[in-house]
C-alpha cells in the first residue's frame, strides 16, 4: 500500500539559491549551494567590509537549516565606483623583497594568478565608511531569498526521495509476504527431497526408513532456516521507517539506522534460507533496502 501525502517536509541536503538586488546606490548577490554532510557545516564569503555581519548571516542560516555543508558567497558593490578593487602595491614590493632574500626561492617566477590570490594583494576600495545597520536592512532580505530558494529546492528533492523510498518499502513488503508463502513449500519440497534421497540409500536392503527419524531431520531443517522473527522484523522496521517519513523533520540518521538494521536481517535470511526462489526474493529485498540507504544518505 503506498504511503498517504507526507504530513511534514522532509529535505534532501543538496540545493541550491540565489538572489539579487539592484538598487540606485548598492548591487547585493547572494549565492547559496548545499551538499551532503554528517552534520551542519557552513562556510560564507562576505566582502570584507561585511565581515561584522558574518555572525547575523549564520544565524539566520541555521534557522532555516540543520545538516549539509552550506556555502554562502555574498557580493556587494556600491554603483557608480569607477573601480570596485585595486592592487595593494607595497603589498606586492614586500613579497617581491622577501622573494629576493631567500636562497631558495630566488629568481623564483611567481604566476599572476598565484600573485593576485596573496593575502592583502588586492584590495576592495570604499567609497566612504558603509553604515552596517543600512547595509544589514538591506542585505537580509536578498539573503533570506537566497535562502529559501534554497530550502526550497531541497524540500522539493527531499519529496522525491520519499516517493522513491516509499515505493522501495512497498516492494519490501510484498517480497516479505512473498516469502512467508514460499516457507511451507520449502519444507515439503525438503521433505519429498530427503525421502527420495533415504529410499535411494535404502533401495534392496529390505530396511524401511523410520518415519520418527524422518520428523526429526525435517525438525531440524526447520529449525536451523526459521527466519520468522528476521521477517516480523523487518516488517517491524518498514513500519517504522513509514512513520518516519510520515513525521518528516531531520530524519537522515534515523533512516541510515533503519536501513542498516533491514541490510541485517536481510543477510541473516539468505544466510538461513533454502531454495531458489526465497533466496532471490530476499536478494531483491536487500537490493531495495540499499536503494533506501543510499536516499537517507542525502536526507537532512
Amino acid at each position: 500500500m503506498t504511503q498517504d501525502p507526507i504530513s511534514s517536509a522532509v529535505y534532501s541536503m543538496t540545493g541550491f539559491g540565489r538572489a539579487v538586488l539592484r538598487g540606485d546606490e548598492e548591487t547585493i548577490e547572494v549565492d547559496a549551494r548545499s551538499v551532503n554532510h554528517k552534520s551542519l557545516k557552513i562556510s560564507a564569503r562576505v566582502p570584507d567590509s561585511l565581515l561584522s555581519l558574518l555572525p547575523k548571516l549564520e544565524q539566520e542560516l541555521k534557522e532555516r537549516v540543520q545538516r549539509g555543508s552550506v556555502s554562502v558567497h555574498t557580493r556587494y558593490q556600491r554603483v557608480g565606483a569607477s573601480s570596485t578593487y585595486s592592487l595593494n602595491l607595497d603589498q606586492i614590493a614586500a613579497y617581491k623583497d622577501s622573494l629576493t632574500q631567500s636562497d631558495v626561492l630566488a629568481g623564483a617566477t611567481i604566476p599572476l594568478g598565484d600573485l593576485l590570490s596573496l593575502p592583502g594583494v588586492v584590495q576592495e576600495k570604499q567609497s566612504g565608511p558603509l553604515d552596517l545597520d543600512a547595509s544589514w536592512a538591506l542585505l537580509k532580505p536578498v539573503f533570506t531569498k537566497a535562502i529559501e530558494q534554497l530550502v526550497a529546492m531541497r524540500a522539493e528533492e527531499g519529496q522525491g526521495i520519499v516517493t522513491d523510498a516509499c515505493e522501495a518499502l512497498d516492494g519490501i513488503e510484498d517480497h516479505c509476504k512473498t516469502v512467508e508463502d514460499l516457507i511451507p513449500q520449502t519444507l515439503e519440497s525438503y521433505q519429498d527431497k530427503l525421502k527420495s534421497r533415504i529410499a535411494k540409500l535404502l533401495k534392496g536392503s529390505g530396511i524401511e526408513p523410520d518415519p520418527k527419524d524422518l520428523a526429526q531431520q525435517l525438525a531440524f531443517f526447520a529449525d536451523r532456516s526459521d527466519i520468522s522473527e528476521e521477517l516480523q522484523r523487518m516488517k517491524a522496521h518498514v513500519i517504522s521507517m513509514r512513520s518516519t517519513l510520515s513525521g518528516g523533520g531531520v530524519i537522515g540518521r534515523k533512516l541510515e539506522f533503519l536501513s542498516q538494521e533491514m541490510q541485517r536481517e536481510a543477510n541473516t535470511m539468505v544466510s538461513k534460507s533454502h531454495g531458489l526462489e526465497i533466496v532471490n526474493s530476499i536478494l531483491a529485498m536487500k537490493l531495495l533496502v540499499e536503494r533506501i540507504r543510499e536516499q537517507a544518505a542525502n536526507i537532512e
